[in-house]
C-alpha cells in the first residue's frame, strides 16, 4: 500500500510526539511534584552539608546554628528560612501543574522577597554598625570593642547579601525553567489527543 508523503511525514510526527509523551510520562523527574519528596531532598542536603562540616572543620551542629545566628541574626535566619520553604512548596506546585501560573507568580514574588530581605538587612546591619560608632566616643581604652561592634554587624550586613541575592536567583530561575517546562509538556499533551 502507497502511503503519501505528506501523510508519512504526519504519521511520524505523531509517531515521535506519541513517543514523547509516553517517555515523559516515565521519566522519574516528572514525578518529583510531591511536597514530601522534597522535604526528603532538602533533609538530605542538610545533612549532608552538617556531615561535611564535620568531617572537614570538626564543627558541631549546635556550634554552627549558633554561629549562624550570631552572623546572620535569628530574625533574618526565621524569615529566610519560611521564605525558602513557601518557595519550594511554590515549585512542587509548578511541577505538579496545579494551577502552574497562580504558583509560579508565588514563586517569583517569594524570590523577589528574599532579595528584597537581604537588602533590608544589609542596610540594618550598616546602621548598626554606625550606629555602633555613634553611641561612646572613640578613645584608646574602647577602640578595640568599637571596632569589634563594628566588624560584626558589617559582617552581617554583607553576608545577608551574600546567601540572599543568590539564593533569591536561583529560585527565581528554578521557577521559570519548571514553568516553561511544564507549559511544554502540557503543549504536547495537548497536541497529542
Amino acid at each position: 500500500m502507497h502511503i503519501p508523503n505528506h501523510a508519512q511525514q504526519r504519521m511520524a510526527t505523531e509517531q515521535k510526539a506519541g513517543a514523547a509523551s509516553f517517555f515523559s510520562k516515565l521519566n522519574p523527574l516528572n514525578k518529583m511534584t510531591s511536597l514530601a519528596y522534597l522535604a526528603f531532598v532538602f533533609c538530605g542536603c542538610v545533612i549532608i552539608v552538617f556531615a561535611s562540616l564535620q568531617l572537614l572543620n570538626n564543627v558541631n551542629v549546635n556550634d554552627f546554628v549558633i554561629k549562624v545566628t550570631e552572623l546572620f541574626s535569628t530574625t533574618f535566619v526565621v524569615i529566610f528560612s519560611c521564605l525558602v520553604t513557601f518557595s519550594l512548596i511554590a515549585i512542587s506546585k509548578i511541577q505538579a501543574n496545579h494551577d502552574k501560573d497562580y504558583w509560579s507568580e508565588i514563586g517569583l514574588q517569594l524570590a523577589n522577597s528574599i532579595s528584597a530581605l537581604a537588602l533590608t538587612f544589609t542596610l540594618l546591619g550598616i546602621s548598626l554598625g554606625i550606629g555602633s560608632l555613634s553611641d561612646q566616643a572613640l578613645t584608646p581604652d574602647n577602640i578595640q570593642l568599637l571596632i569589634d561592634k563594628l566588624t560584626q554587624h558589617f559582617s552581617m550586613a554583607f553576608m545577608t547579601t551574600v546567601v540572599g541575592l543568590p539564593s533569591a536567583t536561583i529560585i527565581r530561575a528554578i521557577v521559570s525553567v519548571r514553568y516553561q517546562k511544564m507549559s511544554i509538556i502540557k503543549h504536547e499533551d495537548e497536541s497529542v489527543t
